[in-house]
């Protein structure tokens, strides 16, 4: 398959609304594993329910949670096998009993599957350092809007929501029309505040 048939992959990755917002589960499953493929802990196609994975992925939850969510990260690993580019292989004599779920819980996924694997050309493209910032770029379409992004951003960096709320009222109304003689629009503006965020880390 194509990187764009994987960038429209992870573009349309349906997290769960019916709180209100973007649950972030499925996306920080991804998010961890590109960061596990980019820093050389998984090096061949096998994903494990591990403590490293775990650990990260709580790292990429904290970052993205809003109230109420709760940090499942069993619930990714099954659930992510409908995107068609996420499997699991689920031990030999336990697939009986897989087939059979109703639920699942981090105790099943252990003791039931072997590991997760992506397609082969998926694996390729996330270790590729040209392409694998497409993807992972591509997974914050999956996010809240980019106003809603950007705010998190800024308090993220210590603003106040008053001050952040200041900040979004210039965004969508002065900045924009400063912009109109460029063909720009707020849109832009958070894009760029994002990527300049993403560039260092923060």
């Amino acid at each position: 398959m194509s990187l764009n048939f994987y960038v429209d992959k992870f573009q349309s990755i349906n997290p769960d609304r019916s709180s209100g917002h973007a649950k972030p589960h499925k996306l920080c499953m991804l998010f961890a594993v590109m960061a596990l493929i980019a820093q050389g802990y998984i090096n061949e196609n096998k994903i494990y329910f591990d403590e490293t994975l775990l650990n990260r992925f709580s790292w990429h939850f904290n970052r993205f949670k809003q109230s109420g969510d709760k940090e499942n990260p069993h619930l990714p690993f099954y659930h992510l096998r409908s995107s068609g580019f996420w499997h699991l292989k689920v031990k030999p004599e336990n697939s009986t009993e897989f087939e059979r779920l109703t639920s699942i819980s981090n105790a099943r996924v252990r003791n039931l599957v072997d590991f997760a694997y992506l397609d082969d050309e998926l694996f390729d493209y996330l270790q590729s350092s040209t392409t694998a910032p497409i993807l992972r770029h591509a997974l914050t379409a999956n996010l809240d809007t980019l106003e809603q992004q950007y705010a998190r951003w800024a308090i993220k960096l210590g603003k106040s929501e008053k001050t952040v709320k200041n900040y979004l009222g210039a965004l969508k109304s002065s900045i924009p029309s400063w912009l109109n003689g460029s063909g720009s629009d707020s849109g832009y503006v958070y894009q760029s505040l994002l990527s300049v965020s993403n560039y260092f880390g923060i």
